[in-house]
């Protein structure tokens, strides 16, 4: 009873508007659901992406750019790469990639091309072997299976066991690791010991920064590409490693690949990269390359800043780890 204020007169209309917007809202994701479901039986020749991680992510983002039509399998429901993609187009089915029903669903028999990329290299294996199977029933054409192992020594074993495909001939599978493949594009165009001219110089030392598994294998690459090409001519290459761990890392590496010791000799520095005593060690002043292997892009970048400042006058190639090569690869070049 008695008059109503203005405020309660425009709550009464917001709640029946913010009710319907509720509704509409409700409806459209439903839609989408059911629109994404009818691309999905109407494509043809997708590139099929499981796992959102930070691999996939941007495997999905360049191939949507080159015009592919790209479905990805992410298990995560609240990853927010996830609405991410869809705003670009792309398919985005959530649930597990190696139950073979999520397969199906993905169009895997109309597919050209699956990439696993899940954190979990067990993970990655359990697609790849439900591939298979739902492949031998394939009617036409051969899929495309690349399937990413981060551990090495598993990594060659899979390749020679190749999981046993013979039984399988419409799958071509792929054994790829991303940390031993980058590792061995950067040694080939980046070490100066690959050229003839080096028969002529002594030794090179170079510097990694960072032994995670990309500057392990950054490692391991530069001794088997100085074993090839220069070893029996002017002895042994020498690596620098800077890391918090890097006499544990060393210790590892010589522990695991014996025959490391035969072509280089590894120097490990055990410093932390926050340290202000970092750049002065006396490595740095000695070295022919430096290399920056940080996973993390800024840190990365302020490290390769500091070095270039302080050796102001011995000034070697650096190298700096990027995950994209747009943004501030594009913009600095150390």
């Amino acid at each position: 009873s008695g008059p109503v204020s203005w405020e309660l007169e425009v709550a009464r209309l917001l709640v029946p508007l913010m009710t319907a917007y509720t509704a509409i809202l409700a409806v459209a994701v439903i839609f989408r659901k059911q629109l994404q479901m009818v691309r999905l039986w109407m494509i043809r020749n997708q590139v099929i992406i499981c796992g959102l991680g930070e691999k996939g992510w941007l495997l999905a983002n360049q191939l949507n750019q080159a015009g592919y039509c790209v479905v990805i399998i992410e298990k995560e429901s609240d990853n927010p790469k996830n609405e991410a993609c869809r705003e670009k187009r792309m398919i985005v089915i959530e649930g597990d990639a190696s139950q073979p029903y999520k397969l199906k669903q993905a169009g895997l028999h109309r597919a050209s091309h699956l990439i696993a990329v899940c954190g979990d290299d067990s993970v990655n294996v359990e697609v790849a072997l439900a591939a298979s199977e739902l492949s031998s029933v394939r009617r036409k054409g051969v899929l495309s299976c690349a399937v990413h192992i981060t551990d090495p020594d598993l990594c060659t074993l899979l390749r020679d066991r190749e999981f046993g495909l013979e039984p399988f001939p419409k799958i071509r599978l792929e054994i790829f690791n991303i940390y031993e493949m980058g590792a061995r594009i950067l040694v080939n165009e980046h070490l100066p010991f690959i050229r003839t001219e080096v028969e002529s110089q002594s030794a090179p030392n170079i510097l990694v920064v960072g032994m995670g598994r990309f500057g392990e294998s950054v490692v391991i690459q530069a001794a088997r590409r100085w074993y090839d090409a220069c070893a029996d001519k002017t002895g042994m290459l020498t690596i620098s490693l800077v890391d918090e761990k890097a006499e544990e890392k060393a210790a590892c590496l010589n522990l695991k690949y014996p025959t490391l010791a035969e072509c280089c000799e590894l120097k490990p520095y055990s410093i932390d990269l926050e340290d202000p005593q970092f750049d002065k060690v006396e490595t740095l002043f000695l070295t022919s390359s430096i290399f920056i292997c940080l996973s993390d892009t800024i840190h990365g970048l302020q490290t390769a800043l500091n070095l270039r400042q302080q050796l102001n006058r011995n000034q070697p190639p650096i190298v700096v780890r990027m995950q994209e090569d747009s943004g501030l690869a594009k913009l600095l070049v150390v």
